[in-house]
């Protein structure tokens, strides 16, 4: 039985220098902590920039903030000597504000804030100090007279890309654009969601949202697939049962994802559906060949187990986070993949 694993997605920032480490944190009002003597240094463009229209990376304000909505927040660690530097923390900070500006709230190519704060001595690495780099929406308010916190504007902002058609614009099941599934093909109709409900592997998701499973039949030697069983599951809770017969090579069913939110609780699961088809090709198999599909989660890890076959026919396997769904495409053993590798 092949295997097609994929962690859990987690939204992540790395920046690769080898002096700092950086650490994500929720938003809190923990107290600032040391390193006073750090703001008495001489300080990169430390001129005020008026109303920043301009927006350059590295110009700044001392012992200012900005109030209103976070875009992003992280913590990391750095060597007193690179904070204000050029190239150092605030290019850092302003850095990873424009590289999160795609989250803003409007299409608009004026900069976004940030700010930098110097939360004090590091607990973790000898001779640094901590830093919080903040990162906000259009609409906020400037703070004056902050103790250690110093805050700028990014550049100019590139505007968002022209979205692409809408799902329902396209006619044919050929030119609905399913591979890279943002649009879904049935009833006939070019569809912007899947015919049933499918969770999120992003911090948008909730708990134990509808994991889907997609199952495409790409192959003409099959006839009717019946669904067997559910044989060697444990711990699963199915959403949508998956149907009976499978006629039209295309079929959707769920379970809970077994995450468990606030606080974060993991369920260890594995979900197995077995079929039997048609085939009056597989002479070698008195005309029926089988079909078995197994996802689990454990250890924060989901897996995909899918077993035809593999003499007569191949597989593809793809895990999408948005929605949440395991795809399972079946084909001859001649006809070319579809886009993603059997192994993916």
């Amino acid at each position: 039985m092949s295997t097609s694993s994929c962690k859990l997605l987690l939204i992540t920032i790395l920046v690769i220098l080898s002096f700092y480490e950086i650490k994500c944190i929720h938003t809190s009002s923990e107290n600032i902590i040391g390193a006073n003597k750090l703001m008495q240094m001489p300080l990169f463009n430390i001129d005020t920039v008026g109303d920043f229209d301009a927006g350059y990376c590295e110009e700044y304000t001392n012992s200012t903030s900005w109030k209103g909505k976070v875009l992003l927040n992280f913590t990391f660690d750095l060597q007193p000597r690179y904070i204000y530097i050029e190239g150092g923390a605030v290019a850092i900070c302003c850095s990873s504000a424009t590289n999160s500006a795609g989250h803003r709230s409007k299409n608009s190519t004026n900069p976004i804030g940030w700010s930098l704060e110097i939360l004090g001595d590091s607990k973790t690495h000898k001779g640094q100090v901590t830093l919080r780099c903040t990162a906000y929406d259009y609409g906020i308010t400037r703070i004056i007279h902050q103790k250690n916190v110093l805050s700028g504007m990014t550049g100019r902002l590139t505007p968002f890309p022209t979205p692409p058609p809408a799902c329902p614009t396209y006619e044919s099941k050929t030119t609905c654009p399913t591979e890279d599934f943002r649009c879904f093909w049935y009833g006939k109709k070019c569809n912007s969601q899947p015919p049933i409900q499918c969770g999120v592997n992003t911090p948008k998701g909730w708990s134990n949202m509808p994991l889907c499973i997609h199952l495409e039949i790409n192959t003409s030697k099959w006839g009717e697939v019946t669904y067997l069983s559910d044989e060697a599951s444990y711990n699963e809770t199915v959403i949508v049962k998956p149907p009976k017969q499978i006629t039209n090579g295309d079929a959707w069913f769920s379970v809970a994802d077994g995450i468990k939110l606030h606080p974060t609780v993991e369920t260890s699961y594995r979900y197995c559906t077995q079929y039997s088809a048609v085939c009056n090709e597989c002479k070698s198999t008195n005309a029926s060949t089988y079909l078995a599909i197994c996802l689990s989660l454990n250890g924060g890890i989901y897996d995909l187990q899918v077993s035809v076959n593999q003499t007569l026919f191949s597989f593809a396997g793809k895990w999408v986070a948005e929605p949440f769904i395991a795809n399972v495409v079946v084909n001859d053993l001649s006809k070319k993949r579809r886009n993603y590798d059997k192994n993916d």
